[in-house]
C-alpha cells in the first residue's frame, strides 16, 4: 500500500512539475511600451539641472530680453526684420539647450534625466505581470534611437528567458518602433500595437518646414476653447467664441497673416535654422509627400557638406521607413505577428498652418495616424450622401460620418476613438491596449463586440463607449 501511495505521490509531483513547466511555456511574452516624445525631461548631465522643458526662470528672462527690441523694431521703427530677430532671440533663449550640431550630436552635454525605476530590465517586472518602458532623447533620429531600442529588447529577453516580446508604441515612439523593424526585423516580436502614431508624419510639420505659416481664425478659436475646456480658464473659451462671432478674431488673424507673418517669415526661418532644422527627430514628423519641398527649402538643391550626415539620415528615414510602412508591416503580418493601430480624432489641430482644418487628436492628423483613413475636416462630416470608398463587404463608416476607415492600410485592424486627446491613456484605453496585446493571433474589429472599430470618449469621466458605424 505504501508503495502504491509513493507511486501516486511521485506521479502527482511529476504532473505538477510538468504542468508548471507547461504553464511557464504558455506564459505571454513580456510587454514593452515605447513612449512618445519628451516622456523624459532633458537635463544638463553635468549637474542635473533642467534643459527641456525649460525652467520658468529661463522662459521669463528670454521673453523679457526680447520685449523691448520687439516693440521698438515692430512698432516704432517698422522694421520687420528687426522684430523677427527679437522674437527669435527669445525662442532661441528658451530652447538653447536643445540645440544639436549638423552632424546630429548634441551641442551641449544634455540628455534624458536618469530614472532607474523605469530603466530596469529586471525579470521581476515580467514575473509580477508588469510592463517595461523605453524612453529616449527625442531630438535624435528614430534610426539612431532604434539601436537603443534593440539593446533594451535584447536585455529584457535575456533577463526573462523569453524568445519574443510584445510592443506597443505611442506618437514618436511609433517612428522609433517602425525604424527598429526596418533595421532589425521582427523575429523577436510577437505583437505590435501603434497608438496615435506619428509614423506617417504630420501636415503641421510639413508646412512649417516649408516656411508656410497661416493662422486660421476658426481653428484658433476651436483650439483655445478645447485647451481651456474643464479648467479654471473655461471662461476664455466663451470670450474666444464672442470675439469670433463679432469677427474680431478674423480681423486679427488677417492682420497677422498679411502683415506680420508675410514680412517676418523669411527672417524667422533663417534665425531658427540652427535650432529647429537641426533636429532629426522632428524631421521624422515630415510627411513623405512634403519632404522633397521641405528639404529644398531648408538645405537648397544641393545641401552643403556640413549637413551631409543630417540629410542622409533624414533621407533614409523618409524613403526606407516612413514610405515603406506597408512592406515592413506586411512582412510582420505574413509571419504571424498581430498588428493593430489605434487612432484618435475630433480634437482641433495646432492653428498656425493651413492644415489646422484636419481632424486630429490635438497633435497628429487622423489620416496619417490611421495610415490612410478618409476623414472629414474638423467640425464637418463626409456628408449624408457619402458612400464608403472601398466596398469590402464590411461597414467602415463611423456613425458620425466623419471617418471612412475602408481606405486605411489595414481597415480590419484599425480602431478609432472620437474626442480623446493625444497623450491620454489609462482606464478603458489601457484595457483595450491589453486586450490587443493579449489576444491570441491577429485581433480585428470583429473579434470582440466590446471593441468595435469606433469608440466615443467622455472627457468628463474618461470612459469609452461604443460609437458604432453609420446605418
Amino acid at each position: 500500500m505504501k508503495k502504491l501511495i509513493s507511486v501516486f505521490l511521485c506521479l502527482t509531483l511529476l504532473f505538477s512539475l510538468s504542468s508548471l513547466a507547461f504553464a511557464q511555456e504558455e506564459k505571454q511574452p513580456p510587454v514593452l511600451f515605447v513612449a512618445g516624445m519628451n516622456t523624459r525631461d532633458l537635463v544638463f548631465l553635468d549637474d542635473g539641472s533642467p534643459a527641456f522643458p525649460p525652467s520658468g526662470d529661463r522662459i521669463k528672462s528670454s521673453i523679457l530680453s526680447a520685449i523691448i527690441p520687439l516693440l521698438v523694431n515692430g512698432i516704432l521703427m517698422r522694421s520687420w526684420d528687426g522684430a523677427a530677430k527679437a522674437l527669435c532671440k527669445a525662442v532661441n533663449g528658451i530652447f538653447e539647450p536643445c540645440k544639436m550640431r549638423p552632424n546630429t550630436t548634441s551641442l551641449y552635454n544634455v540628455g534624458i534625466e536618469p530614472k532607474p525605476d523605469t530603466d530596469t530590465t529586471s525579470a521581476e517586472v515580467y514575473e509580477q505581470g508588469g510592463e517595461y518602458f523605453f524612453t529616449y532623447d527625442w531630438r535624435y533620429s528614430p534610426l539612431d534611437t532604434a539601436d537603443l531600442l534593440n539593446d533594451r529588447i535584447n536585455e529584457i529577453l535575456a533577463n526573462t528567458g523569453c524568445d519574443t516580446i510584445r510592443i506597443y508604441s505611442h506618437s514618436m515612439g511609433s517612428c522609433v518602433l517602425l525604424s527598429y523593424l526596418e533595421k532589425y526585423g521582427h523575429d523577436k516580436v510577437s505583437k505590435l500595437l501603434f497608438t496615435d502614431s506619428a509614423f506617417q508624419g504630420m501636415d503641421f510639420v510639413g508646412e512649417l518646414f516649408n516656411g508656410k505659416v497661416h493662422i486660421n481664425p476658426d481653428s484658433l478659436t476651436n483650439y483655445v476653447c478645447d485647451m481651456v475646456y474643464g479648467t479654471d480658464y473655461a471662461w476664455v473659451g466663451g470670450l474666444m467664441k464672442f470675439l469670433k462671432a463679432v469677427y474680431l478674431t478674423d480681423g486679427v488673424c488677417k492682420l497677422a497673416n498679411d502683415v506680420l507673418i508675410k514680412n517676418m517669415i523669411d527672417t524667422v526661418c533663417a534665425e531658427m535654422r540652427d535650432f529647429v532644422f537641426m533636429l532629426p527627430g522632428i524631421w521624422s514628423f515630415c510627411p513623405a509627400k512634403d519632404y522633397a519641398a521641405c528639404r529644398k527649402f531648408v538645405f537648397g538643391d544641393t545641401p552643403a557638406e556640413e549637413y551631409r550626415i543630417l540629410v542622409e539620415k533624414n533621407d533614409y528615414y523618409i524613403n526606407n521607413v516612413q514610405s515603406k510602412i506597408k512592406d515592413i508591416l506586411d512582412s510582420a503580418i505574413a509571419d504571424g505577428i498581430g498588428v493593430a493601430i489605434l487612432t484618435a480624432y475630433d480634437r482641433p489641430a495646432i492653428p498656425i498652418v493651413s492644415s489646422s482644418v484636419n481632424q486630429s487628436d490635438g497633435m497628429v492628423d487622423a489620416k496619417h495616424a490611421s495610415v490612410g483613413a478618409t476623414v472629414a475636416p474638423f467640425g464637418k462630416t463626409l456628408g449624408d450622401d457619402y458612400k464608403q470608398a472601398v466596398n469590402c463587404g464590411h461597414n467602415h463608416l463611423s456613425a458620425d460620418r466623419v471617418v471612412d476607415a475602408s481606405t486605411c492600410l489595414y481597415p480590419e485592424s484599425t480602431w478609432f476613438i472620437r474626442g480623446i486627446i493625444h497623450h491620454s491613456f489609462g482606464g478603458d484605453v489601457d484595457a483595450f491596449c491589453y486586450w490587443v496585446l493579449d489576444y491570441d493571433g491577429q485581433p480585428t474589429i470583429h473579434s470582440d463586440p466590446k471593441y468595435p472599430q469606433f469608440f466615443d470618449y467622455d472627457r468628463d469621466t474618461g470612459r469609452l463607449s461604443v460609437l458604432g458605424t453609420a446605418s
